[in-house]
């Protein structure tokens, strides 16, 4: 053989034992810091990509919920008393137009089995905390409107308070839901949405503050006789006491002094002897002018063999516990409560 013959055959075959490199992984592009990943499984690759779609989701949601419990414990001017309020919220990712799902990462490696077919969904961190930031804009600017209005209400506006309180609560939680999402997406919290938090947890202790500084005198009740003016009257005691302020009999009015009224009937029923109570009650500030009217859903009771004993059931009924969320229900816009529960 020719010296150059040779020396060709030998570079020719100096590759014939050696391995072919692996094909790139086609995931290598999506690193973590830049992107969130999530795999899914199904039937068909439409399948496996909705599972896909929903693990990413659901792994955003899980991590927020794990990460939005917030304390904050506050005293007010050395006062003995602390406010102490949890923030517990739960949101989901909800902006799937930004999931992608490249063709590159799907596959069915067993056609036909219920989990043969893989698919990978992906979402750009930047891309997304974009979108977010910009869903935030318009809540988070409504929220710190009606934060300032609020906050720079007077002392005894508490119509004018509970009305930037609301507004800045509803506001907030719109601005809360995308500012927690863009947190977990880029990992860490924003500096404007921390000065929301920081904002919104001063309002929430202001709120506290007003609420236990509020003194409502109570009137004696009328249109009631004997023990059950006195029942009444120590219902709505409590009851006041427990959505925030202190109630008292009247001693004069230190903030706003509360006028109740109260009608009882007993008549037969099919059941038998059937009695109810109704209530008014008339909040006014000291110089009179009306702040709001109450008028909770009336209180019965039966029993089917005495009215006494009808009576003393109704007796029953006329507590504080009873009574404070149906004055919540008709508080809450003029005074800066807990938000009550929906009726159900």
């Amino acid at each position: 053989m020719r010296p150059l013959a040779a020396l060709l055959l030998a570079v020719a075959c100096a590759g014939c034992g050696a391995e072919p490199p692996p094909p790139p992984d086609p995931l290598a592009q999506y690193s973590e810091r830049r992107f969130i990943v999530a795999e899914g499984r199904g039937a068909t690759t439409l399948a496996a990509s909705d599972d896909a779609r929903v693990r990413l989701s659901a792994g955003i949601r899980a991590r927020l919920t794990a990460r939005l419990t917030v304390e904050s414990r506050q005293t007010a001017d050395g006062a003995v008393e602390r406010v102490e309020q949890q923030i517990v919220t739960e949101t989901a990712f909800d902006r799937a137009e930004l999931i992608r799902l490249p063709r590159a990462l799907q596959r069915c490696p067993t056609p036909g089995a219920p989990d043969g077919c893989v698919a990978v969904a992906v979402l750009d961190r930047a891309e997304a905390a974009g979108a977010l930031r910009d869903a935030a804009a318009d809540p988070a600017s409504r929220f710190r409107a009606a934060a300032d209005r609020a906050l720079a209400a007077a002392p005894d506006d508490w119509i004018g308070f509970t009305t930037g309180l609301r507004g800045a609560e509803v506001a907030y939680a719109d601005r809360a839901r995308a500012g927690w999402q863009e947190a977990v997406i880029v990992g860490g919290i924003p500096d404007d949405f921390a000065a929301d938090r920081a904002r919104f947890a001063a309002l929430q202790t202001e709120r506290a503050r007003r609420l236990s500084g509020l003194r409502i005198d109570l009137e004696p009740a009328v249109g009631l006789d004997g023990p059950w003016t006195a029942r009444v009257e120590d219902a709505l005691i409590d009851a006041f006491g427990r959505l925030g302020p202190t109630a008292r009999r009247a001693g004069g009015c230190a903030d706003l002094a509360a006028r109740p009224a109260g009608r009882m009937t007993c008549e037969r029923s099919p059941l038998g002897p059937a009695c109810r109570v109704a209530l008014r009650i008339e909040l006014v500030r000291c110089d009179g002018a009306p702040l709001v009217t109450v008028e909770p859903p009336p209180q019965g009771a039966v029993d089917p063999r005495l009215e006494d004993r009808a009576r003393r059931r109704l007796a029953e009924r006329i507590t504080g516990a009873r009574l404070a969320p149906l004055l919540a229900r008709a508080l809450a816009g003029v005074l800066p409560i807990a938000r009550p529960e929906p009726a159900e």
